[in-house]
C-alpha cells in the first residue's frame, strides 16, 4: 500500500485528491477505487482480479490448495487435491469429503442416526443412543457393556443400573420388597419394605356331647 495517508471525503480530500476506497492510492494510481485491495504494487491474490494495477490477473499469485468436488456441496475429495492458480471449474478450497457423490455428507454436515458417516470423521453414528447388556431381559442393563445402535440390538436395554442381570426381578424398576435382597438396586437392602403381617393360626374346637 502507498505510503501517503489519505485525507479523504467523498469525492475530495485537503490535498484536492480523491481516494473513494481509503487504501491510501489516489484514482490515478489505482485501477478500481471502489475496492480497497487493488491499487498500484498492492500485493497480487490468487482472485481473477488485477490487484496490483499491471494489467495482469493472478500473474505471481500465491498457488491455491484446491479440491475436485463432485456433488457441489463445498467439499471436495482429499485424493484430488492440487495446487493451482485460478482455480478451475469444479474446484473448491475445502476438501475432506468422504462421499463426493452424496451432496448431504461433507465434514459440516449433521450427524445422523442412519449408520452412515454423514459428517466424514471416520465414525458412523456416534451421536446415537446408547445400549446396555441386558442378560436377564429386564430391561435394564449393566454399565460395563455398551452399544451405540440407532435401533435397539437383541439383548441390550435402553436403561442402566441393574446391580443382578441374572435375576430378573431385580433392577431399579422394582419395588424393595423384605427379604434380604436389594431388590430395587438403590445400594440399600429392605429400606422402606413392607413388612408382612404374622396372622395367628386358626384353632379348631371340637365339641364333645354331653351323656346324660
Amino acid at each position: 500500500m502507498p505510503e501517503h495517508s489519505p485525507c479523504n471525503a467523498a469525492y475530495e480530500n485537503c490535498t484536492g485528491l480523491i481516494d473513494n476506497d481509503n487504501d491510501g492510492a489516489y484514482v490515478f494510481e489505482d485501477c478500481d477505487d471502489a475496492d480497497a485491495s487493488i491499487y498500484t504494487n498492492a500485493p497480487e491474490l490468487c482472485d481473477g482480479l488485477d490487484n496490483d494495477c499491471d494489467g495482469q490477473a493472478d500473474e505471481d499469485a500465491p498457488l491455491l490448495t484446491v479440491y475436485l468436488d463432485l456433488d457441489g456441496d463445498g467439499y471436495g475429495t482429499d485424493a484430488s487435491q492440487m495446487s493451482i492458480c485460478p482455480a478451475p471449474p469444479g474446484y473448491v478450497t475445502s476438501g475432506g469429503d468422504c462421499d463426493d457423490d452424496d451432496v448431504t455428507i461433507h465434514p459440516d454436515s449433521d450427524d445422523v442416526c442412519d449408520d452412515v458417516d454423514n459428517d466424514c470423521d471416520g465414525q458412523l453414528d456416534e451421536d446415537g443412543p446408547i445400549w446396555f447388556y441386558d442378560l436377564d431381559g429386564d430391561g435394564f442393563g449393566i454399565p460395563e457393556t455398551t452399544m451405540v445402535a440407532c435401533t435397539q440390538p437383541m439383548g441390550f436395554a435402553p436403561f442402566v443400573g441393574d446391580c443382578d442381570d441374572q435375576n430378573n426381578a431385580v433392577n431399579p424398576g422394582t419395588s424393595e420388597l423384605c427379604d434380604g435382597i436389594d431388590n430395587n438396586c438403590d445400594g440399600d437392602v429392605d429400606e422402606n419394605a413392607v413388612i408382612p403381617t404374622a396372622t395367628a393360626p386358626a384353632i379348631a374346637l371340637m365339641v364333645v356331647p354331653t351323656i346324660h
